[in-house]
Parts: structure tokens; C-alpha cells; sequence
């Protein structure tokens, strides 16, 4: 991630992808959109990514990070063949 590899991580990311900004900014990304708002969903320096043991939190079937800087929520599943990343959520 610190290389902002944007195919390498749209590789890794569930499509459609899920956001939520704030209330009334909810929906889903495409490949594309997902590609177009890479450095909205992962800021210009985030901690989080540079860590190199981050506490995943588990709900469920659903596997998370959450970021205590902006009270970012990095949703993740398990598929067939790993991991991959499912959703952001951002709490106002």
C-alpha cells in the first residue's frame, strides 16, 4: 500500500465496493470509480497502512481495521481465495 499500487490493490478489493462518507454518501464503487477516488478512500499519509502488525477487529464473517485518526472503518471478507477488501466507512 505505501507504493499506492492501484491495480495491485484493486486486485485485492471486492467489487462492488462499498463506501459510506457520511449520512446521505453511501453507495457502491465500480473498478473504475473505486480506481478514480483511490486517494480519497486512503488519504494522502496513512498510518494505519504503514504498520506492520495492524489489530484486525472480527464481526461476524467480516474482518476490519479501523483507523482512530478519522474513525475510518476498512471492511474485509473471506472468499474462496483470501481476503479482500469489501468496504470503507467513515463515522461523522
Amino acid at each position: 500500500m505505501i507504493r499506492r499500487d492501484k491495480p495491485a490493490v484493486a486486485a485485492m478489493t471486492q467489487f462492488p465496493f462499498e463506501y459510506g462518507w457520511d449520512a446521505g454518501d453511501e453507495g457502491t464503487y465500480t473498478r473504475s470509480r473505486f480506481l478514480a477516488n483511490f486517494n480519497h478512500i486512503f488519504g494522502n499519509n496513512k498510518k494505519i497502512f504503514r504498520e506492520t502488525n495492524p489489530t484486525f477487529y472480527i464481526d461476524g464473517k467480516s474482518f476490519g481495521l479501523t483507523d482512530e485518526e478519522d474513525a475510518s472503518h476498512y471492511g474485509f471478507v473471506k472468499t474462496s481465495t483470501g481476503y479482500k477488501f469489501a468496504s470503507i466507512m467513515v463515522e461523522p
